[in-house]
């Protein structure tokens, strides 16, 4: 669902809205994460050093969950449960809404093929 929603948005806004839309999401995943009091990660590493290498392993954490929707990702240290289920739905969500919006502008699919 998430690679084509990526695409459908591609089409109606090209890269930079994708971009934005990706960015966003992440900022609002580390902004949840720092109001938990949980962004520092597993590794133990701290100070200046500590906080770009824990933002780098959360981008990965991230990516790997939004991408394959694994459900190991579920675990609190990790995305967390309720975050997970949110990501879902506004995954989803994004990706009927965008296929809505191609559908009604550029036409049906079938009339392309």
């Amino acid at each position: 669902i998430r690679s084509m929603t990526v695409v459908l948005i591609s089409l109606k806004g090209g890269l930079p809205l994708v971009i934005l839309i990706l960015s966003l999401e992440f900022l609002l995943y580390i902004a949840l994460k720092l109001y938990r009091g949980d962004y520092m990660y597993w590794l133990p590493v701290y100070g200046v050093w500590g906080g770009i290498t824990h933002f780098f392993a959360r981008l990965v954490v991230k990516l790997a969950a939004d991408w394959t929707a694994l459900v190991q990702f579920r675990h609190p240290q990790e995305v967390g449960g309720v975050y997970f289920i949110f990501n879902m739905f506004v995954i989803m969500t994004m990706g009927i809404s965008s296929a809505f919006l191609y559908e009604t502008e550029k036409g049906s699919w079938a009339k392309e093929v």
